[in-house]
């Protein structure tokens, strides 16, 4: 949310904040970007499967962590 104005009312101050919106809409919003940009952005937006997206860190996460898992388990004295 970005902060609009502040007002000051005795020792009260008021802040106005405009509706919460994401980075691209932001984007998308702005009059400083690219008509090109924006439209490749749309497309990227539309590719993407969270659901995939997901899948992919983990078994990413999974490959990284996977050689220490194995370390700890192997030196764990309580084993």
């Amino acid at each position: 949310m970005k902060l609009i104005s502040k007002e000051r009312i005795g020792s009260k101050t008021i802040k106005h904040h405009d509706p919460p919106k994401t980075p691209y809409h932001r984007t998308l919003q702005s009059p400083l970007v690219l008509l090109s940009v924006k439209n490749s952005l749309s497309k990227q937006l539309e590719q993407l499967n969270p659901f995939v997206l997901r899948k992919a860190i983990e078994n990413k996460l999974n490959r990284i962590l996977k050689p220490f898992t194995k370390r700890s388990l192997a030196n764990d004295p309580l084993r």
